[in-house]
């Protein structure tokens, strides 16, 4: 049999099993050498303030991990708590020579940003199958192998990663002030510290908090969050904001949304149905600025 044990924060492993011995959710676990198991057991763990999985330990069989997701979501008898936002924390100027810096943490999230202001001639120029043009907002997001616990070669930026940093870049965009009021080159850069979900949206919100922290005049205040989906059919589904990676491993749906306290200014989404029925999005899309507005609050603070 195998057992798959969820911390408070979030972090998950699978680890072999024969006779499980909970004490509390969280708590290191063991079984005697030799046991013979206890087929159909089954144990509720929770992750912050929502429930996270209802399991059952099987003797002689893996256990369909994903199967389980899905039914814990849409059929559980305790009613969990698909919108309840992880614990957040904001930093900022934290390092001196910066112009600004922002360390944003949410749940087992982290990204340090930094922002670098310069002049009119330090923008970028753009040469490429458009007419070249020169870009005067510019963010860089940076995956390291330690993020997530691996390791792998340090070579140039991925495709995951170029992906990140253009969604995250194109949420911060609109809230740049004009040329006229502000003339400054931006280049904002993005280390993800700790990776549990979401670090593009973490992106968005440290990028916030960095640009406030090097004095440059937004137009907006912008946050980001992820929506996921456990779907099992059309009558019986639910949506989760701000997932952590098991959901968004286990689960059907990444809706990834930035938003001001006005309307949305980036969408990304990642799904892994057959396709999304207008009520789901409509749900997504709801839940997501709420949040948005919920962190933007913490932000300000």
């Amino acid at each position: 049999p195998y057992l798959l044990a969820i911390d408070e924060q979030g972090g998950w492993c699978v680890m072999p099993w024969s006779r499980p011995k909970l004490d509390s959710p969280g708590t290191t676990m063991s079984a005697p050498a030799g046991d013979t198991g206890m087929p159909g057991w089954s144990a509720t763990w929770q992750v912050g303030a929502r429930e996270m999985f209802s399991l059952a330990v099987f003797p002689g069989r893996e256990f369909d991990w994903e199967e389980s997701f899905d039914k814990r979501i849409v059929n559980t008898a305790a009613e969990p708590q698909p919108e309840a936002l992880r614990e957040i924390s904001c930093e900022v100027a934290l390092l001196p020579r910066t112009h600004g810096s922002a360390l944003f943490t949410k749940g087992r999230t982290q990204a340090l940003v930094t922002v670098t202001l310069g002049t009119v001639t330090d923008a970028q120029l753009i040469d490429g199958l458009a007419p070249e043009f020169f870009k005067k907002f510019i963010l860089h997001y940076n995956f390291p192998a330690f993020s997530v616990g691996e390791t792998w070669p340090s070579t140039g930026p991925k495709r995951r990663e170029i992906g990140h940093g253009s969604l995250a870049e194109r949420a911060l965009e609109t809230a740049i002030p004009e040329e006229e009021k502000f003339p400054y080159t931006i280049r904002i850069v993005s280390d993800i510290l700790e990776s549990d979900g979401s670090s593009s949206m973490a992106t968005v919100c440290g990028g916030t908090l960095s640009m406030m922290d090097a004095g440059v005049p937004l137009k907006r205040l912008v946050a980001g969050v992820s929506i996921g989906l456990v779907w099992e059919d059309e009558n019986n589904w639910k949506t989760l904001t701000d997932i952590a990676g098991v959901e968004d491993a286990f689960g059907d749906m990444d809706f990834k949304v930035a938003s001001d306290r006005d309307g949305i200014t980036a969408i990304q989404v990642d799904i892994k149905t057959d396709g999304l029925t207008e009520e789901v999005v409509e749900t997504a899309v709801h839940q997501a600025v709420e949040a948005n507005r919920e962190i933007l609050e913490q932000i300000k603070e």
